[in-house]
């Protein structure tokens, strides 16, 4: 990958609280600002195609690796696609993957139609959450589609912890908090 150099000066306050964030998360400072402003970019890019969008819960705002479940037209086959969560709330999620997903179906799909699973783990020594999805809107952009979903049947044990995720503030806070034997216990 090309990078570019940038150079710009922030507060020593804020200097501190990236530095203490970067190592809490385990990585460098400089991965923890290219996300924060990949995170960004990518809303301020969503925004300027479809406006504002409104929501009837609070989402939290991430880029967490998943994996799309997604049957044939007659139910007897299903494949599997990677997409990347971009922002989670109690009733729903919004994600991304390329727009070749499902051979190129999934671009020319009606997303009333859409349902899918999607699972994802908030570390590699959790057990994954597995949300039966229903497309509200997809979206095409770029290289790109964007996908919001409602959540249909969900187990118990990972609607239990999804809401645990988001009053902690997110996976991160919640790798930090929790050990994982306290997270995989039904």
């Amino acid at each position: 990958m090309k990078t570019i150099n940038y150079t710009y000066k922030i507060s020593n306050e804020i200097g501190r609280r990236l530095e203490c964030a970067a190592e809490e998360m385990g990585i460098a400072s400089q991965e923890l600002l290219d996300g924060i402003v990949d995170q960004f970019l990518y809303y301020r890019e969503l925004s300027k195609t479809h406006g504002s969008d409104q929501r009837a819960f609070n989402r939290m705002h991430l880029s967490l690796p998943a994996m799309i479940y997604m049957k044939d037209t007659n139910g007897t086959h299903g494949k599997y696609q990677a997409a990347t969560i971009r922002d989670i709330s109690h009733i729903g999620l919004g994600l991304s993957c390329k727009d070749t997903a499902f051979g190129g179906t999934l671009r020319n799909s009606n997303s009333d139609t859409l349902d899918f699973e999607v699972f994802f783990s908030i570390g590699e020594d959790r057990l994954p959450l597995r949300f039966n999805c229903k497309a509200k809107r997809i979206d095409a952009l770029g290289d790109e589609l964007h996908v919001g979903a409602i959540f249909e049947m969900t187990d118990l044990d990972s609607k239990e912890r999804l809401r645990s995720l988001l009053e902690k503030g997110g996976p991160v806070e919640a790798m930090l908090l929790n050990t994982p034997e306290q997270n995989d216990q039904p």
